[in-house]
């Protein structure tokens, strides 16, 4: 499969094209230079800076939208929530615009989300019915996911809510270290 990767160089989408990266072609989406995507995602992906990028007839499987402002590196401030609202939509309903153009669409379109969407539920046990409290992490999941909507007429669409994720080379572990060594 040839599959197109935003946020390919965060913690979880560097994981994800190291094991796919093997078994499929990969294009990955990033700010970041080529040799430094290659360097993080393998030698034989190709990095692009653009989605203007990819044209029309450009076979693509399948999209997997990662990309976003980390939301553990600041405070929530009404800019950083700015923030990390548009570089989630921004780039989400670029996505959709580039499914739509293309002349044979993509299978699949996932599209990242969080389990922040459900907001702060405390020890109850939540579901995909259980109905979410209305916060920040739900109004930011909320709007990503029904940016991502749009690509329904084309292609299916899943939402990956993801939680915390833990790594011993990243992620929150890599963030709770600290305090955890000094007894906090």
């Amino acid at each position: 499969m040839h599959i197109l990767i935003t946020g390919g160089t965060g913690f979880i989408g560097s994981h994800l094209c190291r094991s796919l990266i093997d078994d499929h072609t990969l294009t990955i989406l990033s700010r970041q230079s080529a040799k430094q995507v290659q360097d993080t995602c393998g030698a034989s992906v190709r990095a692009i800076g653009s989605l203007s990028e990819i044209k029309p007839d450009e076979d693509i499987d399948a999209i997997v939208n990662l990309a976003g402002a980390p939301i553990a590196d600041a405070r929530w401030s009404e800019h950083r929530k700015q923030i990390l609202l548009e570089s989630r939509c921004d780039i989400t309903r670029e996505l959709v615009t580039l499914i739509s153009d293309l002349k044979r669409k993509p299978s699949v379109f996932v599209s990242g989300s969080a389990v922040g969407y459900y907001g702060a539920q405390g020890e109850k046990e939540v579901t995909e019915g259980t109905s979410p409290v209305n916060e920040f992490t739900h109004e930011l999941c909320a709007a990503w996911e029904s940016c991502a909507h749009l690509a329904e007429p084309f292609t299916r669409v899943c939402y990956l809510r993801t939680g915390l994720v833990l790594g011993n080379d990243g992620g929150m572990l890599k963030k709770l270290k600290l305090p955890f060594k000094l007894g906090l």
